[in-house]
């Protein structure tokens, strides 16, 4: 039994990552044909393939640039790409626990496979200019395996699920208001397209690349439009309040960038506390008694903080160069307001009417 349950949750790991490695291993090696190479070095591509799907795990990597060869880190990953290995481990998951007909074991099984693979493509694909993090690499496979587990129609999860459709209309609305302000300074964008010459090739994969960081920038705008910011460099901090900050990386969608203090975007953290009040609402209309709502905030309060800070760090970081670093937002200002706004909820509406009537009840005694 445990012969078979590690044979077939082996070759689920490897379809798995084979559903993810393959198509980003054909892209490395489109862009290396196109591109040419003194070398003609097949290996290059492969160990690029390799680098591209550990990206994709979020995994950062700590770099030696040409020509200087100048140390530098590259931790802000692309979370959009993040959602290919996330469906991938969720289908290898589900056909392990088909085949099995028991769950913990199959995810277990499947999840030793899976980091032991990560950790492998970690170590072989390292080189002396480009090193993929050994320590970060199992952390981060295993968190991503966690949340590709999760039952989501699970009634654990019930008081997230609400939530969860709010901060995505939340951040669409930020990153529809990005869209504007692109639109706007389209000309920006065009001259930083115009700077890289990507050509054809070199064009479809930076507009994939942009596409992929779209929640990255989604988080970055809702920072923005709740009066925190977020920076894009050292001794940089963009705000409806401040605006510091001497040029940008020739990044195209980066022309969508303000340009200057707009006191009147703080409006934005209005529409935040509004919403956020929507869902404390959501848990009074599923409880009548004083005892489960409290308990279901407490556990929405504890939860969102970390799914929101988690979200935040990992949604900014160091890009390439200590000039660039960091990049986007804090991990505590957006979870700080939820909770606080959740907080302030509980005892306005809950508490403190709970506890005048009770002052009530034991006076009329």
């Amino acid at each position: 039994m445990l012969a078979r349950a590690l044979l077939v949750s082996f070759q689920q790991a490897l379809r798995s990552i084979a559903l993810t490695l393959f198509p980003l291993a054909f892209i490395a090696l489109l862009a290396w044909a196109t591109a040419g190479s003194s070398t003609g070095n097949t290996s290059d591509p492969i160990r690029a393939s390799i680098w591209l799907w550990l990206g994709a795990h979020l995994i950062l990597f700590d770099l030696s640039l040409p020509p200087s060869f100048d140390s530098g880190t590259l931790s802000i990953l692309p979370l959009g790409a993040a959602l290919l290995p996330l469906l991938a481990m969720r289908s290898g998951m589900n056909r392990s626990i088909s085949a099995l007909e028991r769950v913990k074991p199959a995810r277990i099984f499947f999840s030793f496979w899976y980091i032991a693979f990560i950790l492998l493509a970690t170590y072989l694909s390292r080189t002396s200019d480009v090193k993929p993090s050994l320590i970060l690499a199992p952390l981060y496979a295993l968190l991503l395996l966690v949340i590709a587990s999760l039952d989501f129609s699970h009634r654990a999860l019930a008081p997230f699920r609400f939530s969860a459709h709010i901060l995505t209309v939340v951040a669409g609305i930020a990153m529809l208001l990005f869209g504007v302000s692109l639109a706007l300074h389209f000309t920006i964008a065009k001259n930083l397209t115009t700077v890289l010459q990507p050509g054809w090739v070199g064009g479809v994969l930076l507009l994939l690349i942009q596409i992929l960081y779209l929640p990255n920038l989604a988080i970055h705008a809702l920072s923005y439009f709740l009066g925190f910011g977020f920076a894009l460099g050292a001794a940089t901090h963009i705000s409806p309040t401040v605006f510091t900050i001497q040029q940008i990386p020739a990044i195209p969608i980066l022309g969508g960038l303000p340009t200057g203090k707009h006191p009147l975007y703080l409006i934005g953290l209005t529409l935040f506390i509004v919403l956020a009040l929507l869902v404390a609402l959501s848990v009074i209309r599923r409880h009548s008694d004083l005892k489960n709502r409290i308990r279901e905030f407490s556990q929405l309060i504890l939860g969102g903080s970390i799914a929101l800070a988690l979200i935040s760090y990992l949604s900014s970081g160091t890009l390439l160069t200590s000039a660039l670093h960091p990049v986007g937002v804090r991990w505590w200002p957006i979870p700080a307001v939820f909770a606080a706004s959740q907080l302030i909820f509980v005892v306005l509406v809950l508490l403190i009417p709970a506890a005048i009537s009770k002052f009530r009840d034991r006076t009329d005694a």
